[in-house]
Parts: C-alpha cells; sequence; structure tokens
C-alpha cells in the first residue's frame, strides 16, 4: 500500500513540471529610472520605433515601465515590447497612457509575428483590460504603441502592471526522465521487498 502511494505522488510531482503558472508583475514597485530588460525569467522588455533608442526604465512619475530609456522624460520610443519566453494563454495588465492623444494601442502577437488582437488605450489614467478580452491562447509578444502614427512620437505612457499565464520552458519530462523515476520505483521496491523477507 506504500509503495501505491510513493508511486502515485512521484507521477504527480512528475506531471505537475508541466502546470503552467499564473505571475503578477507590479512595475510601480521599482525605484525610478530602474532599466528593466531580462530581469524576470519569463519575459523580455524593449524599445523599438520612434525618436528613442536604448532599454525601457522605470518612470520619475511613478507609474511603471515606461517607453522611455531615460525613466519616463523625452524623447521616447514608438513602442513598449513585452516578449515571452513561451507563449501565455491568458494576458491582463493595467496600463497608464498618460491622457489619449488618438493613436495609443496595444496588440499582441503569436510566435510566427501574427496580429492576435489589439485595441486602443483611449482612457485618461489608467486602464485594465481583463484576460477574456484577448480571447486568444498562444500570445508570444504583446506591444504597446504610443500614437507615432498620430505624429505623436513623444507620448509618454508606462505598462503599470503585467499578468499572465505561462507554461514554463521544458516542463514536460522527456522519456529518460520518466525512465529514471521508474528505475528508481523499482529499486526501492526491491528494497522493500528484500527488507520484509529477513
Amino acid at each position: 500500500m506504500a509503495i501505491k502511494s510513493i508511486v502515485a505522488g512521484l507521477f504527480l510531482a512528475a506531471a505537475s513540471l508541466g502546470i503552467a503558472h499564473a505571475t503578477t508583475v507590479d512595475f510601480r514597485t521599482l525605484p525610478s529610472g530602474t532599466v528593466v530588460t531580462n530581469q524576470y525569467g519569463d519575459f523580455t522588455a524593449s524599445l523599438s520605433g520612434g525618436n528613442a533608442s536604448g532599454d525601457p526604465t522605470i518612470a520619475y512619475y511613478g507609474a511603471g515601465l515606461s517607453n522611455s530609456p531615460t525613466a519616463g522624460t523625452y524623447p521616447t520610443a514608438q513602442f513598449l515590447n513585452i516578449k515571452f519566453i513561451s507563449a501565455v494563454d491568458a494576458l491582463s495588465f493595467i496600463f497608464n497612457d498618460e491622457d489619449y492623444n488618438g493613436g495609443n494601442e496595444w496588440t499582441t502577437y503569436d510566435a510566427n509575428n501574427n496580429v492576435l488582437e489589439s485595441g486602443i488605450l483611449d482612457d485618461a489614467g489608467t486602464i485594465t483590460v481583463s484576460a477574456t478580452q484577448f480571447g486568444n491562447n498562444g500570445i508570444s509578444m504583446i506591444s504597446f504603441d504610443n500614437g507615432f502614427v498620430t505624429g505623436q512620437s513623444n507620448w509618454t505612457q508606462a505598462l503599470s502592471v503585467l499578468n499572465y499565464n505561462l507554461a514554463p520552458q521544458g516542463a514536460v519530462p522527456e522519456p529518460a526522465s520518466f525512465l529514471l523515476l521508474g528505475a528508481g520505483i523499482v529499486g526501492f521496491a526491491a528494497s522493500r521487498r528484500r527488507r520484509k523477507s529477513i
């Protein structure tokens, strides 16, 4: 009976490696001027396009990760990009667009860079988008556009909170791992049987 319980426990532990994990990152807790690139492991943050180059930094005005390499001051980049190490199946965020300039929007992409969904960041202040609005599995990147297309190339904005559900890379055990697990169970069972016969 004890062996059956141990075997069941080991297989449950192995299976749990493949379970996705939900994560919340609140960028507002970081000090102003902190550079954010790949510190979080699950994703990388970057800037592209527009009038600024460099890495995204935490805004001096406390709203979170800005589209500026200089803590939310000008110039700014057109896009603040969050690229995940593997696709997420749930995603939501709180965003501060520092008032709407006529072109702020978000866009999600799959691993092949195909657009999945997009939406307007059209409200003053903080915006919350629920995960159900995305409706697609396999989001590999989300990009926030500061309205460059409208000519407002120096518009500050910041990602305040990011929520996502990501399956860890290499989470599914390989066949060799199961063979090792099985060998360990057989060895354990044999040692228990030998102990009983003494």
